[in-house]
Order: structure tokens, then C-alpha cells, then sequence
């Protein structure tokens, strides 16, 4: 089967006055009224010397041609350079194309043109440029060269970089690197550069405000310039005076405001508003000298800007007032799928369904319209005739289908410069001719691409749809040496054998006029589209679907893996090398990395392919090649230290996620070179910034998310074992990794799988840092105002209580409790017997000042055979301030000195008669033998307030109480909304029952459930029905609404049943124990506190005991002891600790925190005697084991009561 040729020729119209359509001479146009010589081509005409054009770039009046074979050719106006060849004194103008022979040696891959001055890319990632330089926008020469550049000359400030795509403005240029940066230089009088001063730039200066941004597509025109993101996001800056920007211009920037820019103008990149908030993506973007064209990935055209002329295609009749700021659909190509617009100076070009339609100024032919109104422009889209439709015809015809042009021969053949080969195409077959690409080169001129293929018609809407491009041959050869399997991390399409590949071309599938299902699944897709520019300034996009540019790096899978299976003896091949070193150390590549189909633009999202990413990271932490690990380590910590903290788009986030994935980011010593940096940066994160973060880290995936909260922990253990051991506050430069801590706290906290509280803890706080100097500290800066010599508050360790353990949080809840203490004393003693009156004396005094000799207590007297009632008169009576002092419990006609015992078996005794069922105060629920508050009691409130106090009082004092409360009463007391896990720990049977109404699979609960909103209670033995809302009983519960029925239930039995009762008890608890100290504690820690843990480690309690006088551990007696003591019950064990410390219970701090002590007793007859306020055991020597048995349990069942021994 013989292949059919695919032919592609270019079609020009438009202004010709100076030789800038490439056709040689004048023009006899066929009028009716006769032949007339015309400047300008009104009507598509062949240029049939050019097709092996790849691209078409034109500024004001000249024009360069791009051809397959990487060769430019120039044509049109010369004056000040713009050519790049050198021309006879007398001649200005070219108008037969000819080769800039500066560039013979060299394989251009992209032109631009600005009004007077042109730039070249080379494969290599070189820049050459030559033209006008009154402004510096060529980059060539600096401060020196201000005059014409008139030959390309290469840009010397970007020699150490790699160009991957130029655009050019009327008189200033922005370039993109490989590694995803922004370049600018020229005039920057309106902030077309997105450089803050109004000067002229002569030399490549980085655009700070853009980095970090994927960016698909850089476009300039006029004094403005756009691009387009990754994710579609249109961004504009520089002049405004038309509305160009497509937004509001804020004047706040203080940048902007001290230079001498005007106040229609921002130079400040921003998103256009209205863009944004579609759902859609903008796949390309073209610029006019005053006017923009954005197309989406739907195939609908916007268009904002100078409407004058009608070039925003809007209809109506033109005029000055036609200028929009607010981008618009044109609504006469609405229902037709524009795939293809460029813009002109003043004109525009869109391409739907295989037409071409133009709208704009038409006074010089560049609309292409056979008629144009009087007045010179169109306001609506009108279709051009499809005079290439005929172009291969036989040769008869021919002349009448090119519109009837006929050229006359130039006079003499241009000097200087060399003419081409014409590659005339095959005419022995006829076939349809389809657009291949729609290609505007600014000023007043039109050109136009078409091929026989209609596969290889060029359609932008899915240009984000097609492979990412292939990194340089070499490196994929190497890697698919190294796994042939691989494939690209951002690609679907498997790496072709290296002897396939070309340096120039990559494997491109097909592209139709619609996004093909295959082309929607491919992840992280990228073709980097040459962008149009034009204000009569245009890099021109004329791209064929297998030709490409050079990309902006991407993190690819292959490349990794070919580092990670290195043999030692192994060469690295240096493009790999350099490909990933550059890609790592680049915040854009990492943003454009590892990405999900993007089918619905959404600013919540971040797209990232955790499955890709991970498998990444997994070679990444494989790799053993001392100098890959280095490269790697190296390009990770750049990349921490430039990552953005302003938010152009939420793309630019994207790497603060995928750094925490790395290996690297999970090694404590790379602190400060890694974690530091990356935690500085997003202290400075604005508010839309943070607000994104926090979106997506609620979403993250949990393993990421605990990798996550973990490197930051050990990462801040890490660096308190490299300080010294007595460290009161927090160092300065390391106060960012503690904010960053904080807010992926409170992050957790709105995680639907958040992991536990105590994962933040850092251990190393309580061995390193004097957490008692610290709290006092930080109680002065909250009343007195601590500042540091730069004015900042200083931060404390108990800014981020958080990060402490339960044993640092006991030491603050004891240091919080002396200093209450010790103000109840002071405030108890008339000021005028203290030395020094002012508040900061007292501060001083209070915290290690004179002592004082008055110290009074919270004294009760009680009767045990009247414990309640005595209690109550006492406490009840009691001052706030009274309540603040130690407490000291005497039982009457008892001889007993309150060292601890006492008072703990005082709340003991207590606390078992507050909960005697016949005082009604409380119901117990059997299955899970918890209590909670009666509905609709009838003992006094006063009684709960008594009870909460007695809890404050308990926490005070460091007495564990027996209050067999669930966790959900110390979340209402933290302010921890109640959910239905907590109803099923007080209530087993009816949360399970509900939870299976949430998971009923059925359609039907109504019919099967038979529930209304009301609830049934048991009240004083009779049952009373509960509306749960108002006409509840009427209101039956279904599937829709079964979670309100459901969370009204847990509500209703939790808070508003029991609202009087659990506000009278916390109350009472906050009249001792309210404050900050106490928000410190998780719910579970504040339980702990109160009624201690079951957790027995009955060896952890063996180990901690000391022996006194001829006792030790091997001594006979003690041995027996333990013998003894393992053999025992667990009630009996329980017993035994509630003998020697009044409790029975496990204290916050754990067994560790009981050290009894063994002091020996001569008498054997007598019993065992605990001394509970220090944990000592007078145990008399036994003979035998089953003597020291009898008498220890005999003294265990009989342990209440106190004497003096």
C-alpha cells in the first residue's frame, strides 16, 4: 500500500507594505473596474516557495519564518536590525524570505518578534537576539549597547540556563527556563516584566513574583503579558488602560507605589478573577496589542480588552467605550468548538470546526474578508472563505484559487543574504485540505498552516491532554536501559526503544478535534505550545503534533530508576545527571510532578497522583551512589529554601505536600537545611495560602499525613538534644518549626482520620527544658508583657502545650497549682505585711521571693458518721479564694496529721456516699457501668455544684477520686463537641443501635424502622415520650434525614436533657480549677487526672521501691514480700495499693510515679502499717511465707481510719 504524501502549505494576507507577508513585490489585485497595485493581500494567498514552514513569527513590519529543518528566514523591514542580516545601505526591506545566516550552524526551535527586535531558542536552551535595543529587549550588551543589535548575538546571562520558550511584547521579552523560572528584560514602564521598577531592564532578570508557577504557556503583547498554568489559570500584568488585565487593579502594592508606574497598570501577576472561579482550564492564551483571547479546554472563546476596533468580537458598533475588564464568552461562536485563536495587533483568529473566523480591523486586508464595512473593522465573527480548499487542484485552476494573485518578479535579488530551496509539493493526487494551525505574527498580517491529514490538525483544547514531553535521547536511553518498563511518571505512554528516538521529536500521538478517551486518562500531561504574541509582536505557535519544544522539566520515575540500579563500576551518563539535578532543585518541576487527569478545574484540589508520587519517592530512597545521594539531598534543600509563600495559584503549593514525601524529609539532621526552611516559608504564608494548605492537608492521605506530623516531631527532639539541658524558651530561629507543629494540630483536629493527640508529643521537652521556669515565664508575659530586644514576643514552651506529655503537663498543672496557692495566701494577708506592694513585686515574691511565715489552709473539719452534710456546709461556704489554698482534712476525735492520707481517703468516703443510688443524683447504665447525670432530678443544684467543686479540688490537690464518669463528661468540661462514639461509651446498646440505622443499606427506613423524632424515657418509673424538634412525633424518620434524627439523639441525652445539672457541677469545677492550664489536657489526661487508669504494671511498681535500713531487695522478708504480692488477685493487688496510697486507681504519670518504700519493723506480730501521704510500708519481718501472708491480708480488708504510729 502506497503512503499518501501529507502536504503542508502557509497561507498569508494582510498588510504588505514592507515585504513582511514574505511575497516577493507589489500586487495587481483583479477588480472589476480593472487591475490596481495594492501594499496589502485582502484574501488568503499560498506562499509556495515556504512549505517546510513550522512556525511564522512577525513584529510591527518584519517577519520570521521557522522552517522543519530548524532554519530561519526573515523578510520585511530591516531598519534598525530586526532581520539579523546584513543589508546594503540602501535597502531597508526584504520581501522575498531569506536565511539569517548568523543562525546557519545552530537548530533553531521556536522564534519571536517583537515591534523591532527578534529572538531565536536553540535546542540547546540558547537565546540569540537582535533587532532594536533603545530599551534593552534583546538582553544583549547591558548598560554598554543601547543602539540596534543588528545580527542575533547570543544572551550571555542565560548561557547557564535552558530556554524552553520566548515571548516577545512591543519592546520587551520573557523567557522560560527548563526549570520552570521566568526571565524578563526590556521596557517595564507599565510592569509588563512583573518587575517592580520603571526602568528599563537591559539585562535577564528573574520575575521573582512567578516563581514556583507551572506554567504552560508565556504570552506578550503590546505593553502587557499573560500565561497560562498548568492547571489553566490565565495570569496577567502590565498596562491596563483597556481593561487588558481582565481584573481590578489594586493599588496597594508598595513595591508599585514607590516606583513611578502609572495607576492603570500592576506589575504584580495576578489571576483573572473571573476565569478562575470557572470550572473549566484556559489552554492557551493570545495578546493583542490592547486586547486578549483565551480559549478553554471546552472550546469556548473569551475575550477582554480594547474593543475599539472590534477585536474582541462582542458585535455592536465598535467604538471608544467598547473596552472590557471582565473577560466574556463571544457569544456568535457559542455551539461551535473553537480549537485554534490568535490574536493581531487589532484583529483576531479563531478556528472551529475546520473555519476560520475573523473579526477586528480589517484596513489592511489582515481579516481576510473579501468585503470589509466602511469604517474599516468588524465587530462579530465572520468565516473566511476556504480558498486553501483548492490549492491541489491541477495547475489550471490554480491561479483562480489562490485569489487570483498574480506576483511580479522582484527587480533585483536581495543582497546579503541566501534564497532558499522551494520544495514544491506532489500534485498527482487531490485531496481535502484541512487547517493544520492558525498562525498570527502581530502587526497587520495574517498567516495560516493546512495539511492534507486531518489527524495532524492542531487542536489547543487538548494540548493539556497530550504526553508530557520526553526528556533529552540520551537520558531515555539510559533509562530504558535501566527499566524498559518504565515509564514516565507524568506519562501513560510507555518510553520507546532508544534507538527510536530523536532529539527533536517525541512520540506524539495523533491529535483529532476532540480529546480522545485514551488522550482524557493520561496523567500529568504536558505539550509545551509555542505561544502566540502579539501586538504586532508574536512568537507565532505553529506546532506540529510530532514536533515539540524543549519542556520545562518534569520528576519522571525512569530517571530515578536508573540512578537507583547504578552497577558501582557504572558511568552515570551526564543527562540524566543534569535532567534530575535541575528538576530537583526547581519548586515549578516539583509542581508540575506527579498530576491526575485534570478533567474539572478546582482551587481546592491539588491534583497530585499520591500513587505515582510514592513510587518516586520509593526509588528515590534507594538510590546508594554517594554522588546521586548528594545531587538529590543538595536539589531537596533548594527547593525547601525557595519554596513560595505567596499564592499566585494554588499550584505553586503543590511542592510543600510532595517535599514532605521524600526520604529526606524524614531525617532529624538535615534540620536545618530542610525542615527549617521549608517551616520558615510557610510562616510567611498569606492567608488565601494557608487557607489551601489547610484544605489539603485535611485530605491527605493518613500515611502521608503521620510521615508528616512525624518528621516535624523528631525534627524538634532532634534539635532540643543539640541544646543545652536547661533551656527555658524557645530560640528564635526555631519558633517556625513550633508554629508549623501548631497548625497541622489544629489541621488534625478537622481530620475525619486524625491520628491520636499524643503523636505530637515530644518527649525530649520534659529531659531538656525547665518546664517550671518556663510556665512562670509565660504566665509573667501574659500579665506583665515580655518582649525581646527586636520587639517580638518571645515565645515560651507553653505556647505550644500541645507538644508536652503527660508528664510535662502534670508539672505545669503542679507549678500552676503552687502559684495559685501561693496568690490565695498573699491575697489572704493584708498587703501591709508584705515588703513590697506593687504587682510585680508580688510576681517576685511569688516566685521565689521572701517566705512567708503566715500560711494558712483550706481547713475542714468532719464527722465521719456525718460526711456529707459537713462537706457540703464547708465547701459550699467556702470563699473562691479559700478554695485556692491547700487543703487539710481532720476527721473529728480521730488522731491524724493530714500529710496526704487523710485528705484522700476524706474524698474516698465522699464521694461514695455522693453516689449512693438513694440520693438520685446520678443513673448508672449497666452495660457499661458508667454514670451520668439524672434527668430532671430533684436533689438541689447546689448538691452537683458541691460535686464539681470536689473534682477541682481533687485535680488541686493531686487526689485521684472514684467518679465513675465516662470520657464524655471531660470533653464537655474542654468544650469538645459530643458525637455518637461517645454515646456509645456511656450507653453501649442504644449507640449500637443507632449506628446501624446510619448503615442501613435499604431505601426504606421509614417503612421498616418506624421511627418519628421523639425519644422514649424512663421517668420515675413511667415512660414519657420526648419531642427531639418541634412536631416531632409528626415528622417520621427516613433516609435523608435519619443523621439529624440521630445526632438530635446524642444532643438531647448528652447536653439538653442534663443542662441545669452539668451547669450548676461545672461551675463548682471551674471555681477552683478554671483557666488555660487546664485546656493543656486531651480529654482522656483531664480523666486521668481525676480518676486515674486501670493501667497495672505491677514490675514497673516492684522496681521503683526503695528499701530502707537492713532491708534490700535480696533481703529474706522482701522476697517472701513479692512472693506473696504476685500471687495475690488483681482485687487484692488493688486493695493492697489502696492501703498504701489511699487509692486504687493508676496516677496520670503511671505506675513509675508510685515509689513505695519498705521499712523494717522488729515486731512480728504486729500488722503491716501503710503511711499513705509517702507511700511507706512499715512490713515487720516474718519467719515464714504463709505468717507474712495472713497479715498482710488482714491488714488490707480493714484500711480505713487513720492513727498516729
Amino acid at each position: 500500500m502506497t503512503e499518501t504524501k501529507q502536504n503542508s502549505m502557509l497561507y498569508c494576507w494582510g498588510s504588505s507594505h514592507c515585504g513582511q507577508l514574505g511575497l516577493p513585490g507589489a500586487f495587481e489585485l483583479q477588480h472589476e473596474n480593472g487591475t490596481t497595485l495594492s501594499s496589502k493581500v485582502d484574501l488568503p494567498v499560498r506562499l509556495a516557495s515556504l512549505n517546510n514552514v513550522q512556525q511564522v513569527a512577525a513584529g510591527l513590519e518584519h517577519t520570521l519564518f521557522l522552517t522543519k529543518k530548524g532554519e530561519v528566514l526573515v523578510s520585511g523591514n530591516g531598519e534598525v536590525g530586526q532581520l539579523g542580516i546584513l543589508l546594503p545601505t540602501s535597502i531597508k526591506q526584504i520581501h522575498t524570505p531569506v536565511q539569517v545566516l548568523t543562525l546557519k550552524d545552530h537548530q533553531v526551535v521556536q522564534v519571536a518578534a517583537g515591534e523591532q527586535h527578534s529572538v531565536a531558542v536553540t535546542t540547546n536552551g540558547e537565546v540569540y537576539s537582535w533587532g532594536d535595543n533603545t530599551f534593552g529587549q534583546t538582553g544583549i550588551g547591558g548598560g554598554e549597547l543601547e543602539g540596534p543589535v543588528s545580527y542575533p548575538a547570543r544572551n550571555k546571562t542565560l548561557a547557564h540556563l535552558i530556554v524552553v520558550q520566548v515571548a516577545c511584547g512591543a519592546h520587551h521579552t520573557l523567557a522560560l527556563t527548563s526549570d520552570g523560572s521566568v526571565y524578563g528584560w526590556g521596557l517595564n514602564s507599565n510592569g509588563q516584566l512583573g518587575l517592580f521598577s520603571a526602568e528599563p531592564v537591559r539585562k535577564a532578570t528573574l520575575v521573582v513574583s512567578l516563581q514556583g508557577l507551572p506554567i504552560m504557556q508565556l504570552c506578550c503583547g503590546g505593553q502587557m503579558s499573560a500565561c497560562v498554568s498548568r492547571c489553566g489559570y490565565l495570569l496577567t500584568w502590565g498596562n491596563h488602560r483597556n481593561g487588558q488585565l481582565g481584573r481590578t487593579i489594586v493599588s496597594s502594592d508598595s513595591k508599585q507605589s514607590q516606583s513611578s508606574m502609572s495607576s492603570t497598570c500592576s506589575a504584580t501577576p495576578k489571576v483573572v478573577p473571573n476565569l478562575a472561579s470557572y470550572s473549566v482550564p484556559i489552554v492557551h492564551v493570545a495578546v493583542g496589542s490592547s486586547h486578549v483571547a483565551a480559549l478553554d479546554a471546552d472550546g469556548r472563546l473569551w475575550t477582554f480588552g480594547n474593543g475599539r476596533l472590534g477585536c474582541t468580537g462582542h458585535g455592536g458598533p465598535g467604538g471608544d467605550d467598547c473596552s472590557l475588564s471582565t473577560p466574556r464568552i463571544v457569544l456568535d461562536l457559542v455551539g461551535s468548538t473553537v480549537t485554534q485563536v490568535e490574536c493581531g495587533r487589532n484583529h483576531t483568529l479563531a478556528l472551529a470546526h475546520g473555519n476560520v473566523y475573523s473579526f477586528g480591523d480589517g484596513s489592511s486586508g489582515q481579516l481576510g474578508l473579501a468585503e470589509v464595512p466602511r469604517q474599516g473593522y468588524v465587530t462579530a465573527p465572520r468565516q473566511l472563505k476556504a480558498h486553501w480548499q483548492n490549492s491541489l487542484e491541477p495547475p489550471s485552476k490554480s491561479r483562480q484559487a489562490d485569489a487570483s494573485v498574480q506576483t511580479i518578479t522582484d527587480a533585483a535579488t536581495d543582497p546579503g543574504c541566501e534564497q532558499m530551496e522551494v520544495d514544491e509539493p506532489e500534485q498527482d493526487h487531490f485531496s481535502p485540505v484541512f487547517v493544520k494551525q492558525v498562525v498570527f505574527c502581530g502587526g497587520d498580517c495574517s498567516f495560516l498552516l493546512t495539511t492534507t491529514c486531518p489527524r495532524q490538525s492542531f487542536d489547543r483544547t487538548i494540548a493539556a491532554c497530550c504526553p508530557a514531553p520526553m526528556p533529552p535521547s540520551s537520558a531515555l536511553s539510559a533509562a530504558y536501559a535501566a527499566d524498559a518498563a518504565a515509564q514516565v511518571a507524568t506519562s501513560a505512554v510507555p518510553l520507546p526503544p532508544p534507538d527510536s528516538m530523536d532529539v527533536c521529536q517525541s512520540p506524539t500521538p495523533e491529535v483529532s478535534s476532540s480529546p480522545t478517551p485514551d488522550a482524557q486518562n493520561i496523567t500529568n500531561s504536558s505539550n509545551t505550545t509555542t505561544p502566540t504574541n502579539n501586538n504586532g509582536n508574536s512568537s507565532g505557535a505553529g506546532s506540529d503534533p510530532s514536533y515539540r519544544l524543549l519542556p520545562v522539566y518534569e520528576l519522571q520515575l525512569c530517571h530515578v530508576r536508573y540512578l537507583a540500579d547504578l552497577q558501582p563500576d557504572q558511568r552515570i551518563v551526564e543527562d540524566v545527571f543534569t535532567y534530575v539535578e535541575t528538576a530537583l532543585a526547581s519548586v515549578a518541576c516539583w509542581n508540575q510532578s506527579f498530576l491526575n487527569p485534570l478533567n474539572a478545574r478546582d482551587p481546592n484540589e491539588h491534583y497530585i497522583d499520591f500513587i505515582a508520587a510514592s513510587s518516586f519517592m520509593t526509588a528515590l530512597g534507594s538510590i546508594t551512589r554517594d554522588t546521586a545521594k548528594d545531587m538529590i539531598t543538595s536539589g531537596i534543600q533548594s527547593t525547601a529554601s525557595s519554596l513560595p509563600s505567596r499564592c499566585v495559584t494554588s499550584e505553586c503549593l503543590r511542592a510543600y505536600i510532595l517535599l514532605v514525601m521524600t526520604p529526606q524529609f524524614s531525617d532529624p539532621s538535615l534540620y536545618r537545611t530542610l525542615q527549617v526552611p521549608y517551616a520558615g516559608k510557610a510562616s510567611l504564608w498569606s492567608n488565601k495560602a494557608k487557607s489551601i494548605m489547610e484544605s489539603w492537608l485535611t485530605s491527605l492521605p493518613l500515611d502521608i499525613w503521620e510521615k508528616m506530623v512525624k518528621a516535624f516531631v523528631k525534627v524538634v527532639g532532634h534539635s532540643l538534644n543539640e541544646g543545652h539541658s536547661q533551656q527555658i524558651s524557645v530560640k528564635p530561629e526555631f519558633v517556625c518549626l513550633y508554629d508549623m507543629l501548631q497548625l497541622l494540630y489544629n489541621v488534625n483536629k478537622s481530620r475525619v482520620d486524625s491520628i491520636a493527640p499524643n503523636s505530637f508529643y515530644v518527649d525530649e521537652i520534659f529531659d531538656r527544658v525547665l518546664i517550671s521556669e518556663d510556665y512562670k515565664l509565660w504566665v509573667q508575659k501574659q500579665h506583665v508583657g515580655l518582649k525581646r530586644r527586636n520587639d517580638k514576643t518571645t515565645m515560651f514552651y507553653c505556647d505550644y502545650p500541645f507538644l508536652f506529655n503527660a508528664v510535662c503537663k502534670n508539672v505545669v498543672l503542679r507549678v500552676d497549682s503552687m502559684i495559685q496557692m501561693q496568690i490565695a495566701i498573699r491575697s489572704s494577708v493584708p498587703l501591709g505585711n508584705l515588703q513590697m506592694g506593687d504587682l510585680s513585686s508580688l510576681f517576685l515574691t511569688m516566685f521565689g521571693g521572701p517566705n512567708l511565715t503566715f500560711d494558712p489552709h483550706l481547713n475542714l473539719k468532719i464527722r465521719r458518721d456525718n460526711i456529707l452534710q459537713d462537706a457540703f456546709d464547708q465547701i459550699c461556704t467556702a470563699l473562691p479564694k479559700e478554695l485556692k489554698l491547700p487543703l487539710k482534712v481532720e476527721f473529728l476525735n480521730e488522731e491524724a496529721q493530714d500529710d496526704g492520707g487523710v485528705r484522700k481517703e476524706f474524698f474516698l468516703l465522699l464521694m461514695r456516699e455522693l453516689l449512693n443510688p438513694n440520693y438520685g443524683m446520678f443513673q448508672e447504665y449497666e452495660a457499661s457501668r458508667f454514670i451520668w447525670f439524672r434527668e430532671n432530678s430533684y436533689e438541689s443544684k447546689q448538691m452537683f455544684h458541691l460535686v464539681g467543686t470536689l473534682c477541682g479540688l481533687a485535680i488541686y490537690n493531686s487526689i485521684i477520686i472514684n467518679l465513675p464518669f465516662p470520657l464524655p463528661l471531660y470533653k464537655k468540661i474542654l468544650n469538645e463537641p459530643m458525637t455518637l462514639d461517645d454515646l456509645t461509651e456511656l450507653d453501649p446498646v442504644m449507640g449500637k443501635n443507632l449506628r446501624e440505622l446510619l448503615q442501613y443499606e435499604g431505601d426504606d427506613v421509614e417503612e421498616v424502622m418506624c421511627l418519628n423524632f421523639t425519644l422514649d424515657r424512663v421517668h420515675f418509673d413511667e415512660v414519657v415520650s420526648k419531642e427531639l424538634k418541634p412536631g416531632g412525633a409528626d415528622i417520621p424518620v427516613t433516609n435523608d434525614n435519619r443523621q439529624e434524627y440521630v445526632d438530635l439523639i446524642v444532643d438531647y441525652i448528652l447536653t439538653k436533657s442534663i443542662a441545669e445539672e452539668y451547669s450548676s457541677f461545672c461551675a463548682g469545677f471551674e471555681r477552683v480549677c478554671g483557666g488555660e492550664v487546664l485546656r493543656m489536657f486531651q480529654p482522656v489526661e483531664l480523666m486521668a487526672l481525676v480518676v486515674g487508669n486501670e493501667d497495672y504494671d505491677w514490675e514497673a511498681f516492684k522496681s521503683n521501691t526503695f528499701y530502707k535500713g537492713e532491708y534490700t531487695a535480696d533481703h529474706e522478708t522482701i522476697a517472701l514480700f513479692w512472693n506473696v504480692f504476685q500471687e495475690m488477685s488483681l482485687e487484692n493487688k488493688k486493695k493492697f495499693l489502696l492501703f498504701l496510697t489511699g487509692c486504687d486507681r493508676v496516677p496520670l504519670l503511671g505506675m513509675r510515679a508510685i515509689k513505695m518504700v519498705i521499712e523494717p519493723v522488729q515486731d512480728s506480730r504486729l500488722l503491716p502499717v501503710a503511711h499513705t501521704c509517702v507511700h511507706q510500708l512499715d512490713l515487720p519481718k516474718y519467719a515464714t511465707k504463709e505468717r507474712l501472708r495472713y497479715k498482710l491480708l488482714q491488714a488490707i480488708q480493714h484500711c480505713e481510719g487513720f492513727g498516729l504510729v
